[in-house]
């Protein structure tokens, strides 16, 4: 019998029928590897397992009776008041992409081919070369929600990497197996492939391409589906509803995200596709959300409570949606709760909602970030403008600190 005693604001969930607080018992044989998946509730974070030894890295073998007891915290907000720490390779070959880990607050970036790990102060940790990559660099990297699988789209081909035990052994992250994906990209897409996006609870990744069209693999590489969302137009952005109903795409020349509906949950069905590709269904490509910019949209992103969508335009405008989900098709456009214009001057590049959804931060190619408060009030709670492209933002898993990373010099910047 596996116990697991959950007080707190988060849910902890587990393929093997776990799920807390509607479910926190499970009776399985002997010797069987449970794998508990915390889900943070918003303006929470995860701290770890208690009780039983086995239960501190979230992989459990059933014997005798079992209980784990997890643990949250309340996250921070930056206060935005020192410079930033700078962890750059000026004039170097780089990639500008980086990936939290949300269970051990550690930060995973690349330079030169190599994968380097570095805590949340910018003190690099550990640092490994992977050959796969010769002559060319991941799209993205991203970390599953529990932290133990990476996601790695490379230009053509992508990988899963999973990595037992923790940090700060990088070396463990190839430990596992590192898996190219199957099915129908195996074993290179033409199209080039660009960011992961993981499903809140960690069963499944999708990647967009440059054809517009999305992939879906489980955490084990198995393909799952695929949509085609724009034929011939690049899925600039992707990004799950906190309820794993949908995923929204941003498409090059569209100026509404577009919605990719989950129409099957049991993951029995990616095993079964995996075996015969196109066998059955799981995703189907829904109508264009009612909401839009006066341009191409550029970057999406939903609040941590799914009631608000903030939409970046490739003129620089921010908008905020409310329930967006919830508007019906079909009816006239309605009007945005609200449109943040003037503080960009160039195309959003990405959007990242503060852990506890107080705030939000977007960045431009131009290289300005700003970070506003949840309703959109003016002027912005802090920004600053930088000499390179912004490409990507997010929140630390805290809270405590904003990540940016530039496009030109391969700099990755934290501020606090």
């Amino acid at each position: 019998m596996l116990t697991v005693i959950n007080n707190g604001p988060g849910r902890i969930f587990s393929p093997q029928g776990i799920d807390c607080g509607s479910s926190c018992q499970a009776l399985l044989p002997n010797d069987t590897v449970v794998e508990l998946i915390p889900v943070a509730t918003a303006g929470y974070r995860f701290d770890g397992f208690t009780r039983n030894a086995d239960c501190a890295d979230g992989q459990v073998t059933i014997g005798p009776d079992v209980t784990c007891e997890a643990h949250w915290s309340a996250v921070h907000a930056p206060a935005f008041h020192s410079e930033a720490w700078d962890h750059g390779f000026p004039g170097v070959i780089g990639s500008p992409h980086f990936s939290w880990n949300r269970q051990e607050n550690s930060l995973l970036r690349i330079h030169d081919r190599n994968l380097i790990l570095l805590d949340s102060l910018g003190t690099e940790l550990d640092t490994v070369r992977w050959g796969e990559w010769n002559n060319w660099l991941p799209m993205d990297l991203s970390w599953s929600p529990a932290g133990r699988t990476l996601a790695i789209p490379w230009v053509y081909r992508a990988w899963v990497a999973r990595h037992y035990p923790k940090w700060p052994d990088l070396s463990t992250i190839w430990s596992g197996n590192v898996t190219t994906v199957q099915g129908q990209i195996a074993p290179e897409d033409p199209h080039a492939l660009f960011q992961a996006e993981w499903s809140p609870f960690g069963e499944l990744f999708a990647v967009g391409n440059g054809n517009g069209e999305v992939f879906m693999w489980d955490r084990d590489g198995r393909y799952c589906d695929d949509v085609v969302v724009s034929p011939g137009n690049a899925v600039l952005d992707l990004d799950w509803a906190p309820n794993d109903t949908m995923l929204v795409a941003a498409v090059n020349g569209h100026t509404s995200p577009i919605e990719i509906e989950r129409v099957e949950y049991d993951m029995q069905y990616c095993e079964d596709n995996y075996q015969a590709p196109g066998s059955v269904i799981v995703f189907q490509t829904g109508s264009p959300l009612p909401v839009a910019c006066d341009s191409t949209v550029s970057a999406v992103e939903w609040s941590p409570d799914q009631r608000i969508l903030a939409i970046g335009c490739d003129s620089g405008k921010v908008t905020l949606w409310e329930n967006p989900d919830r508007i019906v098709t079909g009816m006239q456009l309605p009007t945005p709760t609200v449109v943040l214009s003037g503080w960009h001057l160039g195309a959003i590049s990405d959007i990242a909602w503060h852990p506890d959804g107080t705030m939000f931060s977007s960045v431009d190619h131009l290289g300005c970030v700003s970070v506003f408060s949840w309703d959109g009030q003016t002027p912005p709670i802090w920004g600053i403008c930088y000499t390179d492209q912004m490409v990507e933002v997010e929140f630390s898993p805290t809270g405590s600190y904003l990540t940016l990373s530039g496009a030109v010099d391969s700099r990755v910047w934290v501020v606090d």
